[in-house]
């Protein structure tokens, strides 16, 4: 019995550890599908002013860099749109701290919907209004 009693703290520390390791490295990555760049395109027809007959698509770029700062992300947007004439223009740049909620992230400022991560697609999406929004990964 005194072997036994002996063992039993050798055994138990192995057990220990990798489960301190386990539960500690689920936490550091949780969220780690979000890091990264995101892009989301949409097109429309652009008339040019001074010739309302010449027609060309322009380009909205939303882009997200996702980052992971200790506890929390930052979430920096980039809005660009290009004319098709030849002239692009940055509609703002904006980072926003975020933390993970339930495996949802969410812009701490309230400013945004939650974006959430879908494995199957490997996007993310938001609602801002009446319809989804997808970004894309950058690649």
């Amino acid at each position: 019995m005194t072997h036994t009693r002996r063992m039993l703290p050798a055994l138990l520390a192995p057990l220990a550890i990798a489960a301190c390791l386990l539960g500690c490295n689920s936490r550091a990555t949780a969220g780690h599908e979000y890091l990264g760049n995101w892009q989301h395109t949409t097109t429309f027809k652009n008339s040019y002013f001074s010739d309302p007959s010449k027609t060309a698509t322009a380009t909205n770029l939303d882009t997200l860099t996702i980052t992971k700062e200790g506890d929390h992300f930052l979430v920096r947007e980039i809005r660009t749109m290009d004319d098709g004439f030849g002239k692009t223009a940055n509609l703002g740049t904006h980072t926003t701290p975020a933390i993970i909620t339930n495996g949802i992230l969410q812009l701490a400022d309230g400013s945004s919907q939650p974006y959430t991560y879908v494995k199957s697609t490997d996007t993310l999406v938001t609602r801002p209004g009446e319809h989804d929004i997808e970004y894309h990964r950058s690649k």
